[in-house]
């Protein structure tokens, strides 16, 4: 990828994964633990991702993990063929969210289909409806205790993104550091 998602520059940066190794290992990234102060109500999980591959091969898969309730809801995100490398929008509602609970994206199990690096960029974790599926309402500022699960990989002081993954496999990075 020639440029940040974030910054739309070659001087931001993202989370990439060479190709190699997304093909030899299952890495994951997982979010901090959140304890919501209620358990009521819908959250929008989004993300930017890049792959190139053959339709419909999965890439990575997205599993929101209900700590309050014990249960887990993995999803697939599906890719398309491209001849460039382009950034992806990825949204997933939640509802009835439980009032601990983390995410953990995984590299897919079959990733032979798979012809370029893996990124990822702006992770965001926002309450109420995905955009695409809002209706014109009012907004909810989302609390700074929530923010916590959003990343877009730029910061990188302590209060910057919190989001664990192997560093062996998953890199931050950006066109300027590539060789």
């Amino acid at each position: 990828m020639h440029y940040d998602h974030s910054t739309g520059s070659s001087s931001g940066v993202y989370l990439m994964m060479p190709l190699q190794l997304a093909r030899a290992s299952f890495s994951a990234l997982r979010s901090p633990l959140l304890n919501r102060a209620s358990t009521t109500g819908q959250l929008c999980f989004s993300l930017f991702y890049f792959a190139v591959g053959n339709t419909n091969v999965p890439a990575l898969t997205l599993q929101y993990i209900d700590l309050t309730h014990l249960k887990s809801n993995g999803l697939k995100v599906q890719l398309n063929t491209t001849r460039t490398l382009q950034w992806v929008k990825f949204e997933q509602q939640f509802s009835d969210v439980g009032q601990v609970f983390q995410f953990e994206i995984r590299t897919a199990s079959q990733t032979s289909n798979i012809v370029s690096d893996l990124g990822i960029d702006d992770i965001k974790i926002s309450p109420g409806l995905c955009r695409s599926a809002a209706q014109p309402t009012t907004t909810t500022p989302v609390p700074l205790s929530e923010k916590v699960l959003d990343c877009n990989f730029e910061e990188r002081s302590s209060r910057g993104c919190a989001w664990k993954y192997d560093s062996n496999a998953w890199v931050v990075t950006n066109e300027r550091g590539r060789k």
